[in-house]
């Protein structure tokens, strides 16, 4: 921006100048200091970005300061009421220092129109028809306002009181229905304690501009555009007679709660339903037809909808939880009392477990110890024990071994302080109704209501268990830093659980896989340990594909016509299978949209109860979250397929580059296999053999006939015990 984009603004800057009371030879001088401050500012090399805004604030600004000064002046002034008003000022009586701050304390919180006639007639020296001519008034007008000035003056210095300006108090406003455009009418006061105490001083009764100024102790020429910015925003209104009051009810939140009990009631019984429902929409609904055809108006107007629909949740989520009713579900041995949802009572079954896991680590058990101790007595984990009374409680609800305890849930449950018979609200967060991420919230802002509900643990033992917990300190692996290249590639033959990577404590050179489904190490349900060196995997797998790369070298043909055959295996029959399934399930998922979207508009027209809303709905929803799974999974299916279609090109193009190479690589390794099975080791001492089978991208498993298949790699595992690995 240069200089004459500001010059363009001239007249508006004028007319403005004008509007604001000032005479032409005021309003240039005005308007010249206004372009002299913005021509400033662009040579300082700083930008402005909404000139308009930036010059019509700064205008502004300078006039108010100008005000002040002229309100800071000595004024001459006679407070006589019977004061006959005539063409020239020829009052000669000064007022000492201290009766001009009282005088400009009260000419303050005179209304504009009052005000301006003053210090044009006494401090400006201006005759009435000068003063009539500037305002554009009857000189009739001027001599009313100048009689009706000094009066109001007069009886404020009579009733004037030694006060300090104050600020009665902070006022908590919310609303229904949409935002405006600039988020009104929570922008206009949310953040402005003078804007929030002039409602709350014009609640009782209609007041002047005046009085609105002294009741809250600052001078009217400030409080007046706040008062305008107020109007505009309806929050206010004007009567005939020039008075001001606020147009809303002020409600307290004790009043609220008493008015609508029976719906509080309802949201508090129904709060987890009703929110599940709300976030679930706000997810999906961008998926429906309708939004799909709306504008971005319509869209921005549906999305501060679901903004202030959050907006009322969160309060009542807020005002709950700040008056110590459990805004979470009861833990592991807690469960809800059937006469009151709101409060927890102890459930003897799961009690008795929590009493067992603290007592077990105060005898200096370990978390890993406790938990397998649990799962051999076959105790039910936490997720299984809720499912199984009927419960419906967040968290993943498919678990192979429901007795299988995992030594976190038992670091969780020692430090849960509920326990002592506490209730702990927002530990945790959201940033916005978009993200349902939950963001751990600091202790300090945690909501602490200590002894509501009976303990299992008394507070002894709790903090007992914190000092021991607090003192356990985890040991860093050895070289843990390490990774093979064969991680995520290896799995178990016999279970299918993936092979974890080990390093030897006391020989660090030794790297080994084993079964992360061994009943011995992780409490699982395979046999046997399934352990193999990570060379002999890297042994087994060069020489597999050095194999391959000679058969493509000398015997391409045969080598490229299994690669065909493999590829053809049942593919078209398959494609056809899913392909179908694929389209049923989005015929159905379209229905499921439309029928829920014909509810929703039954729900609205009160066709439809909200609690047979809330019920069809769930059901609706459930179905299309499996609709949508299906349908992602199918399409995955025939991605995978579509690749197979090309995978003999896609093989043969990996095993050239592996040629070129002569060395794995991770990056080769990950092109060219997709998993690598490992059996049980059988036989003993140097007659041990195990079979590795190995799975490649694009073709699986293959079978050449004709060639060497019994090949064989051998490696002395350690002194007198070697092992012979087979590959077929």
């Amino acid at each position: 921006m240069n200089n004459n984009d500001i010059i363009q603004y001239y007249d508006y800057l004028m007319q403005l100048a004008i509007s604001k009371g000032n005479s032409q030879a005021d309003a240039e001088d005005l308007v010249g200091d206004t372009m002299l401050a913005a021509f400033t500012y662009i040579h300082s090399s700083k930008a402005i970005e909404y000139p308009k805004t930036w010059l019509t604030n700064t205008l502004c600004h300078k006039h108010n300061d100008r005000l002040r000064k002229k309100y800071r002046s000595p004024i001459t002034v006679c407070l006589d009421e019977g004061y006959d008003i005539s063409d020239e000022d020829d009052s000669d009586g000064y007022l000492t220092s201290e009766e001009a701050a009282k005088v400009r304390k009260e000419l303050n919180h005179l209304a504009y129109i009052t005000r301006e006639v003053l210090i044009r007639f006494y401090y400006g020296n201006q005759s009435v028809e000068t003063i009539a001519k500037g305002l554009g008034i009857p000189e009739g007008t001027v001599k009313s306002r100048l009689y009706a000035g000094r009066y109001q003056m007069k009886k404020g210095f009579e009733t004037m009181e030694n006060k300090e300006n104050y600020l009665p108090g902070k006022l908590y406003l919310t609303f229904g229905g949409a935002e405006g455009l600039k988020f009104e009418p929570m922008s206009l006061v949310e953040n402005d304690l003078i804007a929030q105490n002039l409602l709350l001083i014009a609640y009782e009764k209609p007041l002047s501009i005046s009085e609105l100024s002294r009741a809250i102790g600052i001078p009217a020429a400030y409080l007046e555009p706040i008062v305008k910015k107020l109007l505009d925003g309806e929050l206010m209104i004007q009567t005939d007679g020039g008075k001001l009051y606020a147009d809303f009810v002020i409600t307290r939140p004790q009043d609220a709660l008493k008015s609508f009990k029976p719906q509080l009631d309802f949201a508090h019984k129904h709060f987890e339903t009703i929110w599940g429902i709300i976030a679930k929409m706000s997810n999906d609904i961008s998926n429906l037809t309708c939004v799909q055809n709306m504008n971005e108006k319509e869209k921005t107007m549906l999305d501060r909808y679901a903004r202030d629909i959050s907006r009322k949740v969160r309060s009542s989520h807020r005002l709950r939880g700040n008056a110590g009713e459990p805004l979470s579900q009861p833990p592991y041995g807690y469960m809800k009392s059937p006469e009151n949802k709101k409060q927890w009572i102890i459930d003897p079954e799961a009690a008795q477990i929590v009493k067992e896991i603290f007592a077990m680590c105060i005898e200096g058990k370990g978390n890993e110890t406790i938990a397998r101790i649990l799962q051999e007595r076959q105790v039910l984990v936490p997720m299984a024990y809720w499912q199984s009374k009927g419960l419906d409680r967040g968290g993943k609800k498919t678990q192979a071994n429901p007795y299988k305890w995992c030594k976190t849930t038992i670091a969780k449950i020692l430090v849960q302080q509920e326990y002592c018979g506490d209730v702990i609200n927002f530990k945790t967060y959201s940033k916005s109704f978009k993200n349902k991420a939950r963001i751990p919230n600091n202790k300090e802002n945690w909501a602490v209501f200590k002894n509501r509900h009976e303990p299992i643990i008394d507070r002894e033992t709790f903090e007992q268990v914190q000092k021991l917990t607090g003192k356990t300190k985890r040991r860093a692996p050895k070289n843990s830093n390490k990774k093979s290249m064969f991680c995520d590639l290896v799995y178990c033959a016999d279970c299918g659980s993936k092979l974890w990577f080990h390093t030897n404590t006391k020989n660090v050179d030794i790297q080994y896989f084993s079964c992360s489904n061994y009943k011995t190490d992780t409490r699982g349900t395979c046999e046997t340990r399934h352990y193999v060196r990570e060379d002999a995997i890297a042994q087994v797998v060069m020489m597999e594909l050095q194999y391959m790369a000679t058969l493509l070298d000398e015997h391409e043909d045969e080598f490229a016509e299994a690669l065909e055959k493999k590829a053809n295996v049942d593919s078209i029959k398959e494609k056809q299978l899913i392909e179908a399934e694929l389209q049923k399930a989005i015929v159905r998922n379209e229905r499921v949209a439309s029928l829920y979207e014909k509810l929703y508009e039954d729900n609205a027209e009160g066709k439809v109860t909200d609690e047979w809303f809330m019920q069809l709905s769930h059901k609706y929803e459930v179905e299309r979250m499996e609709l949508k799974a299906k349908i992602a999974e199918y399409k995955e299916r025939l991605r995978r397929l579509a690749e197979n279609n090309r995978s003999k090109e896609n093989f043969i193009s990996a095993v050239r580059k592996f040629m070129e190479m002569k060395e794995l690589t991770p990056a080769l390794l990950h092109e060219l296999i997709d998993r690598i099975e490992v059996y049980e080791t059988e036989g003993t001492g140097k007659i041990r053999t195990q079979r590795i089978m190995i799975y490649y991208r694009f073709v699986g498993y293959i079978e050449i006939s004709g060639g060497d298949r019994k090949r064989s790699h051998t490696a002395n595992t350690r002194k007198g015990v070697a092992v012979q690995y087979l590959t077929a």
